[in-house]
């Protein structure tokens, strides 16, 4: 009754992921049956009773295809996004952390101040509690920690590494990634850099920082309270928060 007396008022409906998971994987897989089905019955009508084991052939090839795809952890991972992205409550209120990156940053005259305000912000949306900022250097040979909040928290950590961008192959790495699942050695150098301070902290996670297809640096996130893994959402809002840091990053060296 209340809905009706309020005017018939916008309201939003958030099935069941699982659900919507689930049903999107049928629809899929009844659709491609169907494709299927009808090509069967293309080739039987036209090609007569010798078609019959081309026809048993292609039935078979499309059934171990459509296991292959099943089985994709990218087709599932994809599957997932969409449903996050069009079906799912928003985790973090975009709004929100915009106005709060823009007025934490908008005074932001050199690097140090931009980074150490953006890990800062990084780390109280994410309840992460070791976020560094790492800048190449003009030869991109090095990697430097311009801001950590655990450097704040009074924790040693080595300054500078030798990290040459181009010959490491990092810069083939467009969005947030897993950095336990990288193995090679370019990997093991940012694990060592960026030692965790607790076991149950969770996997590191890397975030680009990319302006004008430029690589200018690296946001690393580590021990996240209770170790939660970082949903689709929660990457993409770091990809779009560490595009905007290289972007203000950019313009503070040009200016």
């Amino acid at each position: 009754m209340g809905y009706f007396r309020s005017g018939f008022r916008e309201i939003d409906v958030y099935p069941s992921r699982a659900v919507l998971h689930t049903s999107i994987t049928v629809l899929l897989v009844g659709g491609y049956l169907f494709v299927i089905g009808v090509l069967a019955q293309i080739v039987e009508r036209y090609g007569g009773a010798s078609s019959f084991q081309f026809q048993a052939f292609l039935v078979l090839i499309a059934i171990a295809l459509l296991a292959v795809l099943l089985l994709s952890e990218k087709i599932r991972q994809r599957i997932r996004q969409f449903v996050s992205r069009h079906f799912s409550r928003p985790q973090y209120d975009f709004r929100n952390v915009w106005t709060r990156f823009t007025h934490s940053t908008s005074s932001a005259i050199d690097d140090p101040t931009l980074c150490a305000a953006s890990a800062q912000l990084i780390s109280e949306t994410f309840n992460v509690l070791s976020v560094g900022v790492w800048l190449f250097d003009d030869e991109k040979r090095k990697l430097r920690r311009e801001a950590s909040t655990s450097r704040a928290r009074g924790i040693d950590a080595e300054e500078m590494i030798e990290f040459a961008a181009e010959d490491e192959g990092i810069t083939g790495m467009r969005k947030a990634f897993d950095l336990e699942r990288i193995k090679e050695p370019w990997g093991q150098t940012l694990r060592e850099a960026s030692k965790t301070q607790f076991s149950e902290g969770g996997n590191r996670v890397v975030v680009p920082l990319l302006a004008s297809d430029r690589y200018i640096g690296l946001i690393i996130l580590g021990d996240r309270v209770n170790g939660i893994p970082y949903t689709m959402e929660e990457l993409e809002l770091l990809e779009c928060i560490g595009d905007q840091v290289a972007s203000s990053l950019l313009n503070l060296r040009l200016a």
